[in-house]
């Protein structure tokens, strides 16, 4: 019984156990590191414009930056519409390391008629400029720094452009492009080398003769 378990088989068979149980772990740890970096993910996107000619808009999704990075990317906002008001209140959540934050702010709509919304706001240093487009169902906003404050307020000189997007396809990317596949695929090809090595050993040793 002892001689078997000191068999070139059992030691073949064991070695690729170690190596399939380390590539695990190392798949573990690069979730886990995605989880860190990515704790949580806005789901879906909704624009509800069924009572357009009613005066009332809901829209639901997550704002994206089409020419740069976004501060805040783990974001969902909920924005309603009533042209009763004349105005557009939109509440924000996003998510920065390991503080949740919540928003609220109102806007005003400019332009309501029977395919486009538009409606603006204004913060210390830049313009908000927001189109809901009925037909198409395409929410976009440009950010823009407000006339004569450009060297005042330098970080926010460069304009933007928004969209609304599916919150679940942001989620996605980010894990993407957080996850460390170059760390990943260089532990798995290290492993895996390790494991030839030793299986090549295996082979190669000869058995003493009983």
């Amino acid at each position: 019984m002892a001689q078997f378990w000191k068999s070139k088989a059992v030691k073949i068979i064991w070695t690729v156990c170690l190596a399939l149980f380390a590539i695990v772990i190392a798949g573990m740890l690069s979730d886990a590191h995605v989880k860190q970096k990515v704790p949580v993910g806005p789901y879906g996107s909704s624009v509800f414009v069924e009572l357009w000619s009613q005066g009332y808009v809901g829209l639901t999704g997550t704002w994206v930056i089409d020419n740069d990075k976004s501060a805040f990317p783990l974001q969902v906002s909920r924005i309603v519409c009533r042209l009763n008001d004349k105005s557009c209140t939109e509440s924000r959540a996003e998510v920065s390391e390991d503080t949740l934050m919540v928003n609220q702010d109102s806007y005003e709509i400019n332009r309501w008629d029977e395919h486009v919304l538009i409606y603006t706001g204004s913060a210390q240093c830049v313009d908000y400029v927001y189109t809901v487009n009925r037909d198409t169902k395409q929410v976009s906003g440009i950010r823009k720094s407000k006339v004569g404050k450009e060297k005042e307020c330098p970080v926010h000189s460069k304009e933007l452009l928004l969209r609304l997007a599916d919150g679940s396809d942001v989620y996605w990317e980010m894990q993407r492009e957080t996850r460390p596949v170059a760390a990943l695929v260089a532990a798995c090809i290290a492993i895996v080398l390790w494991a030839g090595f030793r299986i090549r050993r295996i082979i190669n040793t000869k058995v003493p003769n009983l």
